[in-house]
């Protein structure tokens, strides 16, 4: 896979595979089946983050009509306060989103938090055809589509549960900071949600207790 550099007017980029040209005007859909597979991601990582935020920027437009699109995101901020936050578009626009506040915990549990709250929420919509949670943490995505991470477990568990339920659920991987509006309206729910008190009842993350356990001293040293 190619990416080849298009005029300064052009927005589209121009991909091609093999000895196949993609042309600029089928390209986004060709990225949108692409970007829900893992494992091309991971192989083509720097191709999907030098195009152009205008090029992937008819996000929403790739999806079906009354496909629910679930952004989410998580933050660490600098107290080490951790947040979630989640943006739902269905035909383009903002139908619902939310955030919260974790307990201790690391990104990767923010995250995760993230896509069930708002999994949750889309599935209280009137009658969804079809929901496509995307996240910008691919170790989050990965563990979502296969085996659960030990860290957050529960909350892995929950969502492959409620996916599996619903029947027509998707986890897609997209890249962060790329002004995805999704991406970037989930980002700034997730930074705000670092702002409330710990929850009275929350539990330390596993994520979490490493980090700590990394950083004490080791005895004799």
């Amino acid at each position: 896979m190619t990416y080849e550099q298009r005029d300064p007017d052009e927005c589209r980029p121009l991909l091609s595979g093999g000895k196949l040209p993609l042309s600029a005007a089928n390209t986004m859909n060709y990225l949108g089946s692409c970007l829900g597979e893992s494992n091309w991601v991971a192989n083509h990582y720097e191709l999907v983050n030098i195009l152009d935020p205008r090029c992937r920027f008819g996000w929403d437009e790739i999806f079906a009509p009354q496909t629910a699109v679930v952004y989410s995101d998580g933050s660490l901020s600098a107290e080490g306060a951790a947040g979630y936050g989640y943006a739902i578009h269905m035909d383009g626009l903002t139908v619902l989103s939310g955030n919260g506040r974790l307990g201790p915990a690391e990104v990767f549990d923010d995250e995760a938090k993230g896509t069930l709250e708002g999994l949750r929420a889309a599935l209280n919509l009137p009658s969804p055809a079809r929901i496509v949670a995307c996240l910008d943490n691919l170790a989050v995505a990965t563990c979502l589509r296969g085996m659960p991470a030990d860290s957050s477990q529960r909350e892995f568990l929950e969502l492959q549960a409620l996916a599996a339920e619903h029947g027509a659920t998707e986890i897609r991987w997209i890249p962060g900071h790329t002004n995805i509006p999704g991406n970037e309206q989930a980002d700034a729910l997730a930074k705000a949600g670092t702002s409330p008190p710990d929850p009275v009842d929350a539990l330390r993350k596993l994520a979490y207790l490493r980090k700590v356990a990394r950083r004490r001293p080791k005895n004799g040293v």
